[in-house]
């Protein structure tokens, strides 16, 4: 009779073994390896929101908005990992000695790894004169910070921040895309967060004795027959 070969149960419970220990070596650092390539793309919106904003600087205009400086977040705000906002409501003048302030935070949707959900980052502006600020990174843990090289840990509150995509402008009845004013003055635009005059000319009611008076109450002045 021929004799049938084949394996034995130690053979296979020593491989059984091999593949555990080869899985808990391997599962680790394919989820920390997940989690590095989606915050890569921190540093790269972080570094552009950085040379929009010297460009700005340089010109001797001060800190500007997202809208001043022309930068847009990834996703238009929001992506599948991340939340993007800004923090500055409007041009800020660079004089010595202000304080500094955050202008651009992004915060995790989800863990990463032992990053927990909501964590922060932030960019904070420390400005120097008309013409130069300082840019610190800053990341709200050390296990975030292990995904993104060069960060400090610090604490960072971005509830002051508004993010692009959250920010839906209404338009007025004369079809621009201006949200309705109080009737004191020009309606406001909605853009990555701030506010922006849609109508200079509205910014002065007008005087309903001289027939120009504001009644439709949005922000812009109409004639009254």
């Amino acid at each position: 009779m021929n004799k049938k070969n084949g394996f034995t149960l130690i053979e296979i419970m020593v491989v059984i073994v091999i593949m555990g220990i080869l899985a808990a070596i391997a599962v680790p650092k394919l989820f920390g390896m997940m989690a590095k390539a989606k915050a890569s793309e921190i540093p790269m919106a972080a570094g552009s929101y950085i040379h929009l904003q010297d460009a700005y600087l340089h010109q001797g205009r001060g800190v500007g908005t997202w809208e001043d400086i022309g930068y847009k977040s990834p996703g238009n705000g929001k992506t599948n990992s991340f939340e993007y906002g800004n923090c500055l409501p409007e041009k800020t003048s660079n004089e010595e000695n202000v304080n500094s302030f955050i202008g651009w935070h992004a915060t995790n949707l989800s863990s990463l790894n032992d990053c927990a959900v909501r964590s922060s980052w932030g960019i904070v502006i420390t400005p120097d004169n008309q013409n130069r600020a300082y840019y610190n990174q800053v990341v709200s843990s050390a296990e975030c910070a292990m995904l993104t090289n060069n960060w400090a840990i610090g604490d960072i509150n971005g509830s002051s921040c508004t993010v692009g995509t959250t920010q839906v402008a209404q338009q007025d009845s004369d079809g621009n895309d201006c949200a309705p004013g109080n009737g004191n003055g020009a309606g406001l635009k909605n853009a990555y967060g701030q506010q922006k005059k849609c109508n200079d000319s509205a910014s002065h009611p007008g005087n309903s004795n001289n027939g120009n008076g504001n009644g439709n109450g949005n922000g812009k002045n109409k004639n009254k027959n």
